[in-house]
């Protein structure tokens, strides 16, 4: 069962074998198609493993797009083109499965050989593709468009952006984020909010390299989103509600 476009609704496609349930991004719905990740294999006892992506539809039509070890992946919406992370190397589908173009060497960053494979998503005309790198620090971002499927990288490292409290938008190569950090046991974050340690939101332009700041906390974490191209909501850092930022 699929739950399309965050309805209440279950549609049923058909019984799935060896999903990856465990997987964090296993699925993705487009269109009336379900992409899914099916893990082959048990990597603990068999070294011949793999992550298999396969495309299903409403009347049970199976297709492998592509097999690989470690593999994530974004459809974009028009299903025009496919982003595959699998064996350090990032490649681009169509939707038969074949590889468009391919990113390795490209991906090596000169931070102790990182690597820049982790997947954001596809801007809405499903022509730009984003990537990031980083731990709890995020440091660098990437920029791949089609049909080229060339990589800008983005320095960002001194910046401050932090994981969990983070958005880029895809459209606009704008991202929202807070210096908020992530903690690893309770303690450290109970004596993070404890302390009141100021916590600033602000916008930053990968082009232009500008960052404005739009709001500080006291310790609180903004959860920000982008509502539309322009609007910004995050958490009220003074209630328990919601506010919005406009862009000029």
């Amino acid at each position: 069962y699929v739950q399309p476009d965050d309805s209440d609704d279950l549609e049923y496609y058909t019984n799935v074998t060896d999903l990856y349930e465990s997987h964090y991004h296993n699925s993705e719905f487009h269109n009336g198609h379900v992409y899914l990740v099916r893990r082959i294999g048990d990597p603990a006892e068999n070294e011949a493993w793999s992550d298999d992506l396969w495309r299903y539809d409403a009347e049970g039509n199976a297709k492998m797009l592509f097999t690989g070890q470690g593999l994530d992946f974004r459809v974009a919406d028009s299903e025009e083109y496919i982003a595959v992370s699998a064996s350090e190397q990032v490649s681009f589908l169509d939707g038969a499965g074949n590889i468009l173009g391919s990113l390795t060497q490209q991906l090596q960053i000169a931070d102790n050989g990182r690597l820049l494979d982790g997947l954001i998503g596809w801007s809405d005309d499903g022509q730009t593709f984003w990537l990031e790198t980083g731990g709890p620090d995020l440091l660098w971002y990437g920029k791949v468009s089609a049909p080229g499927w060339e990589l800008i990288t983005y320095d960002i490292r001194g910046v401050g952006m932090k994981r969990p409290d983070c958005e880029v938008n895809p459209n606009t190569g704008k991202v929202v984020f807070s210096d908020y950090p992530m903690f690893f046991e309770v303690m450290s974050q109970q004596e993070f909010e404890a302390e009141g340690t100021a916590v600033t939101l602000s916008l930053y332009d990968f082009e232009s390299g500008i960052k404005e700041d739009i709001a500080i906390s006291a310790a609180k974490q903004f959860d920000p989103t982008w509502l539309d191209n322009q609007t910004i909501e995050y958490n009220d850092p003074l209630g328990d509600g919601r506010l919005t930022f406009s862009l000029p």
